[in-house]
């Protein structure tokens, strides 16, 4: 961590309730760091076409949690395209 640099506190949730997981992290670590790990953790997740809202806005996994306009104590929601 850099001086000064604070962490926030994340959750993760799926739209079908089988993940329900908090953490924390840096504003400046990307969602694809999140991804893997929740992949992880839930490797049944792994095979799906998923994707993240927050507040009802996609997200891109590939920028940082600041750049998704990521707030301290955030829900992310999993969602699997073939629902």
């Amino acid at each position: 961590m850099s001086p000064g640099e604070k962490l926030i506190t994340i959750k993760f949730i799926s739209t079908d309730q089988k993940i329900d997981f908090e953490t924390f992290a840096k504003k400046t670590d990307k969602i694809s760091i999140f991804e893997n790990f929740l992949y992880e953790k839930y490797p049944e997740y792994k095979d799906t076409e998923n994707y993240f809202l927050v507040n009802g806005k996609k997200l891109n996994r590939n920028i940082t949690l600041e750049e998704n306009n990521i707030k301290d104590n955030d829900i992310l929601t999993l969602g699997i395209y073939d629902e």
